[in-house]
């Protein structure tokens, strides 16, 4: 999970990656449940790490949510993450932006934990301290960090200014083994199908699902060579009411995978989903 995090700072401008690598230039700091806000001005330890990253030790958002005029906020009650998240979306019945981005983290198998909102990257870039906020942080099924950006269409900074910004930070994720991507509405859901799939999976986030009906169908389908249709898993199921529910459950527990860009029906094949190891955040970071 994405909480309990140690409190890590590097004065010496040289911190320790999961692999164990020794990484220069920068610097990592936890702020404690007392510290809200990180003083803004830099100091020298600052200028010789010219990278800072900042998280939270509660897992809230590390800076102020706050409503603007063309992106309302709003929170997502995530399952896998275990708590409410935010995120800055439009609304009224749209499902898109961060709402959606969040809604496919939730339904993906890959992800086993994920944020809004963070941490920060104080950057020094030409003798001014600039800051980034990444929308999402993800961390992968294999332990690895994923940092999300989802390209809303608008920016409050020029545009040269907000990509010279993206790439620096592209390279510090990679100096640091995390992957760096940038979403959008258009790579999320690229079809009404897709977009439609996405929230009915989600909706069945919170459905009751005990651990033998896990393990009938993760030993169904390891015995069927990783695939079983829809409606075999719902046979397995005692074809009762809501076991297609279910079976959207299953991809929201990280059991299965469902094609997205098709309809969702009895024919339909479901595909195992593997993970790699059972990583926590703590490790990751």
């Amino acid at each position: 999970m994405l909480h309990n995090v140690p409190r890590t700072v590097s004065t010496s401008g040289a911190v320790s990656s999961a692999g164990g690598m020794r990484l220069q230039l920068f610097r990592r700091v936890e702020l404690a449940p007392d510290e809200e806000r990180l003083d803004k001005e830099p100091r020298w330890s600052d200028l010789q790490a010219g990278v800072r990253i900042v998280w939270t030790a509660t897992g809230e958002p590390v800076r102020q949510i706050a409503p603007r005029s063309f992106l309302p906020v709003g929170r997502y009650n995530s399952r896998k993450a275990g708590r409410m998240l935010h995120h800055e979306s439009r609304g009224h019945g749209h499902v898109g932006g961060e709402k959606l981005a969040l809604m496919k983290c939730e339904i993906n198998p890959a992800i086993v934990d994920f944020r809004s909102q963070h941490i920060r990257f104080d950057l020094l870039i030409d003798g001014r301290l600039q800051s980034y906020v990444p929308d999402v942080l993800a961390l992968m099924h294999d332990g690895s960090i994923t940092v999300i950006e989802v390209d809303k269409g608008r920016s409050k900074q020029p545009e040269p200014q907000y990509r010279a910004k993206l790439d620096i930070v592209r390279d510090i994720c990679a100096d640091l083994e995390w992957r760096f991507e940038i979403w959008s509405e258009r790579t999320l859901a690229p079809t009404r199908r897709v977009r439609d799939n996405i929230a009915q999976i989600q909706m069945q986030r919170f459905i009751s699902i005990d651990s033998v009906q896990i393990l009938v169908v993760s030993r169904a389908l390891r015995e069927n060579g990783g695939r079983l249709a829809v409606g075999q898993i719902r046979t397995l199921l005692g074809c009762r009411l809501g076991a297609g529910d279910l079976v959207r459950g299953l991809m929201c527990r990280g059991l299965l995978e469902l094609p997205l860009d098709k309809r969702i029906d009895h024919k339909t094949i479901a595909t195992l989903f593997t993970r790699c190891v059972s990583p926590s955040f703590e490790h990751a970071m």
